[in-house]
């Protein structure tokens, strides 16, 4: 009499072989999902970047133009950027991105965060804020509270160890 079924050591090897193919792709998929965040979080960074160039460039022609568009780093949380206008009620003459009080103000234009799992790599981070003076728009980048003539890095980094880095020159060229 002939049976028709499985036997146990067939039954275990199909189960075993599911569960590791299940497991690659679980591993995949979250790799993925990490990655796809760091470039997306990328991307952010830098249309904020080019939004404070930009905003530095459309609004040199109003009765009273701001002292410069920027974008800074928040000191105390390594997750959290924005994008500030630095005004002047006398002149701009002597204004840097960290001007606030006095004849200088600060307007927080915009205020962001990275996603969960990211966060700007202080290691591998040289500057601390950048500005856009109109109307050329001229760069300045700095290194806490100084300005420098060199070029800036940023680096965002996942809490799997990958990492992705924009380089900002000192005339304003961003790569990545």
């Amino acid at each position: 009499m002939r049976r028709y079924g499985y036997t146990l050591i067939e039954i275990l090897v199909v189960m075993s072989l599911t569960l590791i193919f299940v497991s690659i792709t679980a591993t995949y998929s979250n790799s993925g999902r990490n990655q796809i965040n760091l470039f997306a979080s990328k991307a952010a960074v830098l249309q904020t970047i080019n939004r404070a160039k930009s905003m530095s460039i459309s609004t040199y022609n109003e009765p009273n133009p701001p002292c410069m568009f920027g974008f800074k780093f928040d000191p105390m949380d390594d997750k959290k950027y924005y994008l500030v206008r630095i005004d002047s009620t006398g002149g701009c003459s002597g204004a840097n991105i960290f001007s606030n009080g006095g004849i200088y103000s600060e307007t927080v234009v915009g205020s962001y965060f990275l996603p969960d799992g990211l966060e700007f790599a202080p290691s591998g981070q040289n500057i601390s804020a950048i500005a856009f003076i109109p109307p050329v728009p001229r760069l300045e980048v700095w290194d806490s509270t100084i300005s420098t003539s060199t070029e800036g890095k940023i680096k965002i980094s996942s809490s799997d160890g990958a990492s992705s880095t924009l380089i900002i020159n000192t005339s304003g060229l961003i790569s990545y």
